[in-house]
């Protein structure tokens, strides 16, 4: 009886480091990028998983929660805007390259930006939002963090709604760290600085966390030092956890059927 004591402890071991060295860290990798370009006519998305390019009027139905959408363009798309609505959870949300892009986010945003003189409009909620000289963002909506950098200039953005945390130019020149920002006071003056009253922020920080899948705050639409008045304010391998407990449930099937048959004897 020791020996199959010794022989169930042993298997049931092997099976908990082979799981554990089986599940990757690659498991809670970031989601799938859907890019998205405009052919002259009209606007396709291609996803990383694959090569086909589908017209955007499909993406809902095939994004997922956690996926990364990054608007693009391969041609000239200056004179267009691209607007599309999402009813997941937007992992990670930039509009690049001089696109002007509306993003319809009717559950929320987790980070968001732009890049390379990129125009990106979220209706809906963002958890971090990054603002700098290189691309223009407005959230119309409420926002857990803002971060701005200020090395190419002044950081072009907007929100209308409540900001939990922001850093950047607040008062003065130097950029400085402030919480609880109500609705519609997170606007830059033509200055760069945004101008806030006491009562209107805190030096602490109070209790906040994720906005996401709350109802979003909004304050009349404001702008980026005018540069939004043009837009429409509008893992590789996953282990199964039931592998390893089928693994399991055989080594004690196993260990069982010994003990019986020494019982029998």
């Amino acid at each position: 009886m020791k020996i199959v004591k010794k022989l169930m402890t042993a298997l049931l071991g092997l099976v908990v480091v082979a799981a554990a060295v089986m599940i990757p860290n690659t498991a809670k990798a970031a989601g799938v990028t859907f890019t998205v370009h405009w052919n002259g006519s009209d606007w396709y998305f291609q996803r990383s998983t694959d090569s086909n390019w589908m017209q955007i009027s499909s993406i809902d139905s095939v994004f997922a929660d956690g996926d990364i959408l990054v608007i693009d363009s391969l041609g000239d798309a200056s004179a267009e805007t691209c607007e599309v609505t999402i009813t997941k959870r937007i992992g990670e949300a930039c509009v690049a390259n001089g696109v002007k892009g509306i993003i319809n986010a009717t559950v929320g945003v987790s980070k968001a930006y732009g890049a390379s003189n990129g125009i990106i409009v979220i209706n809906g909620n963002v958890d971090e939002v990054f603002a700098s000289a290189n691309g223009v963002i407005q959230v119309n909506g409420n926002v857990n963090v803002i971060t701005t950098d200020y090395s190419a200039g002044n950081a072009r953005y907007a929100v209308t709604g409540t900001v939990n945390k922001a850093t950047a130019k607040i008062n003065s020149e130097t950029p400085d760290t402030y919480y609880a920002i109500p609705a519609g006071k997170m606007i830059p003056a033509a200055d760069g600085i945004v101008w806030l009253a006491d009562g209107q922020f805190s030096r602490t920080p109070v209790d906040g966390g994720s906005v996401i899948n709350t109802p979003a705050t909004t304050a009349p639409a404001g702008n980026a030092n005018n540069q939004l008045d043009e837009v429409p304010k509008t893992g590789s391998f996953v282990f199964e956890i039931s592998i390893v407990l089928l693994a399991a449930a055989a080594v004690f099937g196993v260990a069982s059927a010994v003990v019986l048959r020494k019982k029998t004897r």
